[in-house]
């Protein structure tokens, strides 16, 4: 049985014992509480519908909004630019997104969930030089 802070239901778990007095907030559909607790339950305990891309998209544009734009100046004229995937893996929970964006600063970060200790890690990597091998060479 699985409950919200409020005090709702979460689905797909035993509906059993339900607290006495749950919060007149409007449940999973309308509480903005109520509905993050559903999805970390289901993110977190059961893994139902998890997307480490975009998980890990999300984490990585709030990490650079944060370490780029910090002033309120600087956020009023950041660029629009977007995350773009280079490379992911998944192996039981752990994961690894690798990704840079569409801004002029050369940086890519991999981004990575270690289940054991429950921690997501952002490393930084600055790209000194990429070279293209002339086809004949790619296969030696």
């Amino acid at each position: 049985m699985a409950y919200t802070g409020h005090g709702h239901h979460i689905p797909g778990t035993p509906n059993t014992r339900q607290p006495k007095n749950p919060v007149a907030c409007g449940g999973i559909n309308h509480c903005l509480r109520c509905i993050k607790d559903v999805r970390e339950y289901q993110e977190i305990m059961v893994q139902m519908d998890f997307d480490h891309v975009q998980k890990a998209k999300d984490l990585l544009r709030a990490y650079i909004d944060l370490g780029y734009f910090g002033s309120q100046e600087e956020w009023n004229q950041k660029p629009d630019y977007k995350v773009v995937v280079l490379w992911t893996s998944m192996v039981l929970d752990n994961w690894e997104v690798v990704a840079r964006t569409t801004l002029l600063d050369k940086k890519i970060y991999k981004v990575s969930y270690n289940c054991a200790t429950g921690k997501i890690a952002i490393d930084t990597y600055v790209l000194v030089r990429s070279d293209v091998l002339p086809k004949h060479e790619a296969g030696q």
